[in-house]
């Protein structure tokens, strides 16, 4: 699959909670918040990509992106700027992070932590 060319970038953050994704798509509220670009994938929706490579849902259900990921598609409202996934609004987590330690997001309603992941640009 091409991209068709609209590319968005910036970062993403759970909203209304510190911290930021970091390159390897765990949530992280210390250190340098890495930079996303959504790619417009071939059937409507956009892959995202880190630094590290393409992001997809893994095995246990979270968040993953990194060098031999198979890219998965992504939903993005544009007017409220949220990424979402399987048609889940939201995203959630085990616990808020804290300052050494990263936690892993999940789409939907799973975790007691739940929030919305924006696009920020920047």
């Amino acid at each position: 699959p091409k991209p068709t060319g609209k590319i968005l970038r910036g970062v993403l953050k759970p909203e209304g909670s510190n911290g930021c994704l970091i390159s390897n798509g765990n949530w992280y509220s210390s250190g340098t918040c890495a930079r996303f670009t959504l790619l417009k994938a071939e059937f409507g929706g956009y892959n995202i990509k880190s630094s590290k490579g393409f992001c997809k849902i893994g095995n246990e259900g979270y968040l993953v992106c990194g060098r031999n990921v198979t890219p998965m598609q992504f939903a993005y409202d544009k007017d409220k700027k949220w990424v979402t996934f399987g048609g889940k609004n939201k995203w959630s987590a085990e616990k808020e992070p804290t300052r050494f330690k990263q936690v892993p997001i999940s789409p939907g309603y799973d975790g007691p932590i739940q929030f919305h992941l924006k696009l920020q640009a920047n």
